[in-house]
């Protein structure tokens, strides 16, 4: 009987962190909505409405963070170098802080985050879910194609070497950048 239990309790386990890898791994999960071409809006820090749309033609990482989240705090300096480093090739950060207006621009200001940043608040949890972020969980980020299309989901911390390795092949050698 103990040994019956044994094995149950064993394959149980293994399914179970089976299809927990997968939710962390598998980039885009079958059973998420590829469908987000309506693209969204929200406004950035300093109250304009942004649009998703103005970032068409570009490689989009999108990345959902908040200032008290320490795997967010530890990967924003990588997404900014590759930022910094892709700019001129077509690629755009996009980030959507979610806490308050006055603790989102604290942050920005002190790490000198300047790509665009947009305010969350309570749009940006159902964004992220529409993304695929359905636990709700930070950080969680995004990579869309220059048609606006996902390629590539991650939730928890992303090394700016991973991130590089997706958006690289996605952005050629291209020299396409600006907004459309």
């Amino acid at each position: 009987m103990n040994k019956t239990r044994r094995m149950v309790a064993v394959f149980v386990l293994a399914v179970m962190i089976g299809v927990f890898a997968r939710m962390l791994f598998h980039p885009t999960p079958p059973h998420v909505s590829q469908d987000v071409s309506n693209g969204f809006q929200l406004p950035d820090v300093t109250g304009k409405m942004r649009n998703s749309h103005e970032w068409l033609g570009q490689v989009v990482v999108l990345n959902f963070w908040a200032p008290w989240c320490p795997p967010c705090r530890e990967e924003i300096p990588g997404f900014l170098s590759l930022y910094h480093t892709y700019r001129d090739r077509g690629l755009v950060v996009v980030g959507v802080g979610l806490d308050q207006l006055d603790e989102i621009r604290a942050f920005i200001q002190r790490f000198q985050v300047d790509y665009p940043n947009l305010l969350g608040n309570e749009d940006g949890g159902a964004l992220a879910d529409r993304y695929g972020d359905h636990s709700g969980s930070l950080p969680y980020t995004v990579v869309l194609s220059r048609a606006g299309e996902v390629v590539y989901r991650h939730l928890g911390g992303l090394s700016v070497t991973d991130l590089e390795g997706i958006v690289r092949p996605l952005l050629g050698s291209s020299t396409q950048s600006g907004t459309m």
